[in-house]
């Protein structure tokens, strides 16, 4: 999808308000970030479908476990973490994924906890053929991120 974003650009001078910020440094589409979005692909487990993306092609990959971010699509209007994405998959191949029952993953009427978050980390790196990740976790993922390396050491590089 190309269109218009919100991107909060750095403020240059103390006294500049980002709502003074021209609406030109805050567009972000696709030209103008140089990349084409990865197209959002479906992992199977039980009856639900994992919605993640794989981009960058490189022995390494990392598994980006995000905390409350936007969806996988949504997140590629930011510019500031296309040029930080752009940036990680210059050394390793990048997965992302939306966690179950939020965003393009299947609803759930059920809290997700972090077991739940591990199995949907198996269940895309396993959909993607990868059988060694780095994992790399934003915000409330910390949890996440700790159990799936103590349940699953063979998964990590």
């Amino acid at each position: 999808m190309k269109g218009p974003c919100i991107y909060r650009a750095p403020i240059a001078h103390p006294e500049e308000s980002p709502i003074n910020i021209p609406a030109s440094r805050n567009l972000c589409t696709e030209e103008r970030a140089g990349f084409n979005k990865p197209a959002a692909q479906y992992a199977k487990y039980s009856s639900l479908n994992i919605a993640f993306q794989v981009f960058g092609s490189v022995p390494m990959v990392v598994v980006y476990i995000p905390g409350q971010v936007p969806d996988i699509d949504r997140m590629w209007s930011y510019l500031a973490l296309i040029h930080f994405l752009q940036g990680q998959w210059k050394v390793a191949g990048m997965m992302l994924f939306d966690q179950r029952g939020i965003w393009l993953s299947d609803r759930l009427i059920e809290l997700f906890t972090s077991e739940t978050r591990t199995e949907d980390i198996c269940t895309i790196m396993y959909a993607a053929g990868s059988q060694k990740a780095v994992l790399f976790e934003h915000s409330d993922s910390s949890c996440t991120q700790a159990l799936f390396a103590t349940n699953y050491p063979y998964f990590i590089s």
